[in-house]
């Protein structure tokens, strides 16, 4: 699978997700994966092997009540479309990374909205 493009877009009334089996090694792209999941709070990812993804447009727009994703093995080198990633988020988010480089990028992203923090190991 190379794209995961808008697998669970406008799931309305869904409120939890369980992604963690996802076979992720060939993903290139996931736009608007998950937007407008409007009751999703958290979202556990740290399976997904984001290495040759190339574009997180959209991914969590409109997920209004979203507050934590666990992004701690994402790697997001090879990223060079990402805009609009968290537009809508309205709620404060906590991004848990593996990585000073993951830390400085998410946090570009969210700006005020919310926290960024480095796993310990």
């Amino acid at each position: 699978v190379t794209t995961m493009k808008r697998m669970f877009e406008g799931l309305h009334s869904v409120d939890s997700l369980d992604v963690s089996g996802f076979n992720t090694s060939s993903l290139q792209h996931l736009y608007s994966m998950f937007a407008n999941c409007k009751l999703i709070t958290e979202l556990d990812l740290k399976g997904f092997d984001l290495a040759q993804v190339n574009s997180l447009n959209n991914v969590f727009v409109g997920c209004e009540n979203l507050q934590y994703i666990d992004f701690r093995n994402a790697n997001f080198s090879n990223l060079t479309s990402y805009e609009s990633t968290f537009v809508g988020a309205l709620r404060t988010i906590n991004v848990v990374v593996g990585s000073q480089e993951a830390h400085d990028f998410i946090k570009g992203l969210i700006s005020s909205q919310g926290t960024v923090t480095i796993a310990s190991a």
